[in-house]
């Protein structure tokens, strides 16, 4: 599915497409300015196709029992206190807020979880947005992000670098 809707773009035929993979396993299509990036979660899947740097994550809401030492351990602590502060039936929602933004974010930059997941804060509120970047040069004012929950039962995330940016929305059932 993902080499058809590619192929769309490229004006070639599924076949034709040839993925290729950076240094931490991010796919791309040498010599294309085609950015695109791939989630799934459950039955569902998301594919972001653009022209600049982009990542996108997809998570399934379940009950987490380990949320509050998951998010201790791996979100900033300007997260873990903010995710604290939303009231008890809001934490869960809030934690992948945070999880797939954090998630679109390093898929965007190519890192994959080589980076730290606490060097960088997102909003937990509806509206996503990038807040900090501590361990590299990356200004958040130059990035956009998105929520693209594509159901009630799911929360989705886009990263862009690029702002303002324009999304168009595409569902195809199997």
């Amino acid at each position: 599915m993902v080499r058809f809707i590619l192929a769309g773009y490229l004006d070639c035929g599924p076949a034709d497409v040839e993925f290729r993979h950076g240094p931490r396993g991010k796919p791309f299509i040498e010599g294309q300015a085609l950015s695109f990036n791939i989630s799934h979660s459950g039955n569902l899947a998301l594919v972001a196709v653009g022209t600049q740097q982009l990542g996108v994550d997809v998570e399934k809401l379940r009950r987490l029992e380990s949320l509050s030492q998951i998010a201790e351990r791996h979100f900033s602590n300007l997260e873990v206190a903010a995710l604290n502060r939303l009231e008890r039936g809001a934490r869960e929602l809030g934690f992948y807020r945070c999880w797939t933004r954090k998630e679109a974010y390093i898929k965007a930059l190519g890192e994959g979880l080589s980076m730290a997941l606490d060097s960088f804060d997102v909003c937990l509120e509806k509206e996503p947005a990038l807040l900090a970047c501590r361990d590299s040069d990356e200004d958040p004012a130059a990035w956009s992000m998105l929520d693209v929950s594509p159901a009630a039962d799911f929360v989705g995330a886009l990263a862009v670098r690029e702002r303002p940016v324009r999304v168009k929305r595409l569902q195809f059932q199997a």
